[in-house]
């Protein structure tokens, strides 16, 4: 039976209007790492996986739908699970659906709907970057604080008609990368703390083998946004599509996680 986070992220996950998810998803592998769930499970903020073992931080708060896998040439299921490193990289609703066909990519690459791939808005470029920093590279992070901030998963606002209640939310992916196929590096982002298991210098990992980073899981994260930015169930119009009740977040601060 699931909870009602469970039942609240699938709301939301509907609106991204994701095609084919029978091909894309794989529900036995749906896991859910809310509060109320951790607690009753006994779960621990972190946990080592994969050979050699890496620590990873345990999403909680986020609610994972199992994705099918798209495995790696010569490799099997078993092989990747049992040896890979767990992972997370941040995105934006406009790109999960290109992401669950085609896997990451880096930037130049083209997406599933034909468009290129580009440094978002504010991260390294070409243009702007630091002496030999390479950024046609597939970004990933052990800690989920990290992956999920702001600059890598910006939260857009969606109001909930069951709950009456508009909540922040985040979008990211859960992976496998293969040992030994990525480089460890120091965060990239200016804030002054991110994660209390994962040190500030093993924070980003960086990988131009697309072959290596499997995805497992598509995470939602929802939390109830702040009562002065949340408008009232009276405003929020019922139309037809969905995302009419989508709103950008630019003007709110977004909760620390």
């Amino acid at each position: 039976m699931s909870c009602w986070y469970q039942q609240l992220t699938s709301r939301y996950k509907d609106t991204l209007n994701i095609k084919g998810e029978r091909r894309l998803f794989d529900p036995p592998y749906d896991y859910c790492f809310c509060d109320d769930c951790c607690n009753e499970r006994g779960d621990n903020d972190y946990y080592w996986r994969g050979e050699p073992q890496k620590k990873y931080v345990l999403p909680k708060g986020w609610r994972r739908f199992g994705v099918r896998l798209r495995l790696p040439p010569f490799e099997t299921k078993d092989e990747v699970m049992q040896k890979g490193h767990v992972s997370f990289h941040g995105t934006l609703s406009k790109y999960v659906e290109s992401i669950l066909n085609v896997g990451l990519k880096t930037p130049g690459d083209t997406m599933f709907n034909g468009k290129d791939i580009v440094e978002l808005k504010g991260h390294y470029n070409d243009d702007e970057k630091p002496e030999g920093f390479d950024t046609k590279q597939i970004f990933t992070s052990p800690s989920i604080h990290y992956a999920g901030h702001d600059a890598y998963a910006p939260a857009v606002r969606y109001y909930d008609h069951e709950t009456r209640t508009t909540y922040m939310c985040k979008l990211a992916f859960q992976l496998r990368v293969r040992p030994g196929s990525y480089n460890v590096g120091p965060k990239t982002v200016r804030d002054s703390y991110i994660d209390r298991y994962i040190k500030d210098d093993h924070l980003e990992w960086s990988t131009k083998d697309k072959d290596a980073v499997v995805i497992t899981g598509l995470l939602v994260k929802m939390e109830p946004c702040p009562p002065k930015h949340a408008k009232s169930y009276k405003l929020i119009k019922l139309k037809k599509n969905v995302w009419d009740n989508i709103k950008s977040c630019k003007d709110t601060k977004i909760p620390k996680i």
